[in-house]
């Protein structure tokens, strides 16, 4: 969950579709020119080159922006994820929910630091710690500070 309050930020896929509205498009390109002055060095290779025949002529799906709060959480909001879940495909299944391992806890006054760990799923255990302000211990409210540091 995100701090807007959704599993996928709506700030984070407007960003993405409207950065994609305007990515140079394969035949609006920038041309390249080799100076007349220049002293040599590697040629320039062959314009998208490297890039696979099925990524040089994407096309992106019709997205309108939307007109005001109360249409985006209407109705665009979803449409708008709709369409990200879609263009992204097949994804893999949720994972599963870490076991979390509290190491050490240290009583800091205004605050109780945890250190953590859990598996990542693949290959690695992964360090964390939280720090949890009283306010939130006694239900009073606040929000929890965690921060992961791998080896």
């Amino acid at each position: 969950m995100h701090a807007f309050g959704c599993s996928l930020c709506p700030l984070a896929i407007l960003t993405v579709l409207v950065t994609a509205l305007f990515l140079p498009l394969p035949g609006a390109a920038q041309e390249r020119v080799t100076p007349k002055e220049s002293r040599g060095g590697k040629p320039l290779q062959e314009l998208w080159a490297d890039i696979p025949d099925e990524f040089r002529h994407l096309t992106f799906p019709e997205w309108k922006l939307p007109d005001d709060l109360k249409s985006w959480r209407q109705r665009d909001r979803k449409a708008t994820r709709d369409l990200v879940l879609r263009c992204l495909g097949d994804l893999p299944p949720r994972p599963a929910k870490p076991k979390v391992t509290v190491i050490d806890r240290e009583d800091r006054g205004d605050y109780l630091l945890e250190r953590i760990e859990f598996h990542n799923g693949v290959d690695a255990i992964v360090p964390g710690m939280i720090l949890m302000l009283r306010a939130v211990q006694n239900g009073g409210g606040g929000r929890s500070k965690m921060a992961a540091q791998g080896d």
